[in-house]
């Protein structure tokens, strides 16, 4: 029952667009997770391909939260890239993303504002995250 209430509350915090969410951390501390708010865009290979700007087929939105220098994979983004940009639009951070992983650390010496790339096939999916 608790793993129902907690979907629930997940899934109406990412309908709502509340962006900070405060979770139970394990010793029971409160942990505050802030919802990465992605919105999608598209890879350079469906420009460079003489791709419509507007893709016909559905995509869903990945769900990822950050704490910290630390993002929370929730769902979405099996078999994708996770690119982090500064803001001259250089890389700073690349890593492939697989089924089994469920958090990335990033490095403490990442501080700032970058862009965040969630990068699948011709899809992109970008947000602006602090760190």
């Amino acid at each position: 029952m608790k793993k129902r209430l907690t979907v629930l509350l997940i899934w109406l915090f990412a309908i709502s667009g509340v962006s900070n969410i405060v979770a139970s951390g394990i010793f029971g501390e409160l942990i505050p997770f802030v919802a990465i708010q992605l919105r999608p865009g598209l890879g350079d290979d469906n420009f460079n391909n003489g791709g419509s700007p507007r893709p016909r087929d559905s995509v869903t939105l990945p769900v990822v939260e950050q704490n910290g220098n630390t993002l929370y994979i929730i769902s979405g983004c099996e078999d994708t890239d996770l690119v982090l940009l500064d803001e001259d639009e250089e890389e700073v951070y690349t890593q492939h993303i697989t089924a089994d992983i469920t958090e990335i650390y990033l490095p403490n010496s990442l501080q700032g504002t970058y862009q965040l790339q969630i990068l699948s096939g011709n899809y992109a999916f970008v947000a602006d995250i602090e760190l």
